[in-house]
Formats: structure tokens, sequence, C-alpha cells
């Protein structure tokens, strides 16, 4: 078995999982663009000739960039060609979902090879079951695997990691309540591949298992503060005095956070033991924030009949390889703004402190950007991190590195006091 590699051993510094699914191909764009010859990368599959025509796609698109890109095919159902794949690479960049049916054996491959991995599952109930079944070995070992890294969850993850450590280091206090609101302007729209998980996690009756607010942490029992229940209803929010929603992202997003919480108690990025967080996202008005919601209550009651759920499935959500169109991409814009208290606050500290991240269309396009930029982090950073190895989320990961590189590439934070 191949041992973890320092930087340049490796045949390849990252490949691309899934390169020719929707989100794949934005991500090898990305990289062809942005980074062309200088990475040492290549794409990876099932077909070869899908592979082919992606690379080629490229190479026309970036003459300048790009000289080639290798391409290595394997099986996600054959357990030695992931092997025989992760071993050959630093880091895997992988796209492919459901990642329940098909993350599984990819991640124990990483592990046994000591490669690196970054994915942008928002399968909370998936991740708690990589978490007991690889994080022990890869801590031990050093290998990071990083879940999310995708609009799961980084704007939520990485922006309370901000405003946690710019009140401790500003003000010398700790955060209580921590609550991030969701924005989109323009058009949305899903993959086939997002469309494919939600439907996989009602198929396999896993969705339950999410609701518990602590599902990822150590004690996953742990009673919620009225804070940090999910919100369904609408809600009039005082602190942005504007009406919000259920927000389908929080599922996940909240667990994550809760477990970068955890993760990071004992070091010196460390959240206190006063934080809650919660997620909404807001709404245009008081009717809007009641037809969102309606719309949502009735798309999971279809889902949750297995009858509705197939034809959903078949008729009316994307399929394999689909996706929001470029032009339609184009014209999103997204926030994400949390609004952190202060403990405690003296008569000249302010009540509470927000933090913004701005980008565009956050689903796929900045997606496929923060999902690289991620791999790259742990590529060339990974001695920088506070923890050294495991199953983890990106702001226990790569935290505040992230935010360096994401920033050079157009991502916008700012703090306002």
């Amino acid at each position: 078995m191949q041992s973890q590699s320092t930087e340049g051993d490796r045949e390849y510094e990252i490949v691309v999982w899934g390169a020719t699914g929707f989100t794949g191909k934005l991500v090898a764009d990305y990289i062809a663009k942005e980074y062309g010859d200088q990475l040492k990368w290549a794409v990876a599959g099932r077909d070869f000739e899908r592979l082919k025509k992606v690379v080629d796609d490229l190479l026309v698109k970036y003459p300048t960039r790009l000289k080639s890109i290798p391409i290595i095919t394997a099986d996600s159902g054959n357990l030695q060609s992931l092997i025989a794949m992760t071993a050959r690479t630093q880091v895997i960049i992988t796209t492919v979902g459901p990642f329940a049916k098909y993350g599984t054996d990819l991640i124990s491959a990483c592990v046994k090879t000591k490669t690196h991995y970054t994915d942008i599952t928002g399968e909370a109930d998936w991740v708690k079951g990589m978490i007991s079944q690889f994080h022990d070995q890869a801590q031990k070992d050093g290998t990071y695997i990083v879940n999310c890294c995708g609009m799961d969850c980084i704007p939520s993850d990485i922006n309370t990691l901000l405003v946690t450590q710019h009140v401790k280091q500003k003000y010398g206090k700790e955060c209580t309540q921590v609550k991030g609101y969701h924005s989109f302007k323009g058009p949305a729209g899903l993959s086939g591949g997002t469309a494919a998980s939600i439907v996989n996690a009602f198929d396999s009756g896993t969705a339950r298992g999410m609701r518990k607010p602590f599902f990822l942490n150590s004690n996953p029992n742990k009673r919620a503060s009225d804070f940090e229940k999910d919100q369904v209803l609408p809600f009039f929010d005082p602190d942005i005095k504007r009406w919000t929603k259920l927000s389908p992202f929080a599922l996940c997003d909240n667990r994550i956070v809760r477990r970068s919480q955890e993760l990071l108690q004992p070091t010196d990025k460390a959240y206190g033991e006063l934080f809650q967080y919660n997620e909404t996202e807001q709404a245009s008005s008081l009717i809007g924030a009641i037809i969102w919601t309606l719309s949502i209550l009735l798309f999971m009651f279809l889902l949750s009949i297995t009858f509705t759920r197939r034809l959903l499935h078949k008729h009316v959500l994307p399929a394999s390889g689909q996706g929001p169109k470029e032009e339609d991409r184009a014209k999103v814009t997204y926030q994400y703004k949390v609004i952190a208290k202060l403990a405690n606050p003296s008569g000249k500290e302010p009540k509470s402190v927000t933090a913004i991240m701005k980008c565009g269309e956050p689903g796929y396009t900045e997606t496929s950007k923060m999902l690289t930029e991620s791999a790259i982090c742990i590529l060339k950073e990974r001695n920088q991190f506070v923890l050294k190895g495991g199953v983890l989320t990106p702001a226990a990961c790569m935290g505040e590195n992230l935010v360096k590189r994401l920033s050079a590439k157009g991502f916008i934070f700012a703090f306002q006091d």
C-alpha cells in the first residue's frame, strides 16, 4: 500500500473524479482556465470516450493554457480500481453523487492510500457514516477527508468561523447566538446530481435522522435550545427587520457548523461554550414566505411517497448531466450574512457583529470554485492547518486559509461592527 507522499512524489497533484457530470465539467473548466498546466492534474471517470470529449473541448477552449489533460478510468463499484486511481494523486476532487451511493468506497480508497479528499455533498446522513467509519484512521494518518466543500456548506461554515474569530480578536469576547441569512437574486435551478441525492435520501429513509440538530456531533441527542431548532414556518426577524423562510440548506449547514464548533473547541480557534447557531433564508414578503413554505412542504410530502417520488424523478426533476444553463447562472447573485451577538458587551462595544460573503451563482458556478480551491488549499497549505487529519468540515480543516484563496478569486468577505 502506498503511504502519503510529499508534494510532487505522486504522479498527479489533483484528480477530478466525475469530470463528465454537470458540476464535474465546471470543475475541470475552472482548473483549466485558472491553473492550466501549473497543476499536475487529470480527469477521471468510468467512460473513456466521454472523458475524452471533455478533454478535447477544454484543449480547444484554452489552447494557450493546456498542452494535454491525462485521463484515468475507474469504476465506482470496484474498490480496487478506486484504490489504484487514488494512489496516483495527492488529492481527489469528487462531484459524483448521490454520495451515499457512490462516495463510500472512494473515501475508503482514499483512507487506504492516504490520499486527501474533497466533495460537494449535502447529505448529512452519509457524512455521519463517514465520520463513524473513517475519522479515526484518517486522523491517525494525517489524511484530510473534507465533505461539503460547495454551496453546502462553505458560506455558512466559513463565515461563522470568521465572525467568531473577529469578535474574539477585536473585542476579546465569545459569540452567543449566531444566525445566518441566505439571500439569492436571479433564476434558481437544480442539477441532475442534486436531484438524485435528494431522491436517494428519501429512498434510503435516512432523511428522518438528519432532523436532530446535533446529528453530526459526538452527542447527537444533545438537547437543542429554541434558537437552535430548524425554522419551518415564516418568521419576522427583528435583527434584519424582514420576513424569513425555511432554508433547504439549513438541514445540512446547521449540523456542519455545529460539528465545526465541536472540532475546533480544543484549539485556539474555539467558538466558545456559549456559541449557538442557526440559519434561515430572507423572503421578499410574508406572502412570498408562505408560498415558499407551502411549496417546500408539498414537495417534501410528495417525495415521502414512493409512487410520487418516482414520478417526480422521472418526469419533473432534471436528469443526470443536466443543470442550469450558463446564461441563467450568470444572472444570479448571492449573499450570505451572519449576525453574531456578543456575550456581555460593554457600553462601548456593539451588541452584534455582521459578517458578509458575496459571490455569483453559488449552487454550481461558485461551487466549482469553492471545491477546487478547497482541494488546492489542502494540496499546498496543509502544513498550516490547525487540525492534522480526519473526516472534517471546511472551517475545521482549511479555515481562514481558504478565505484568502476565495478572496483572490472574486469572493467578497466583509465585517460590519
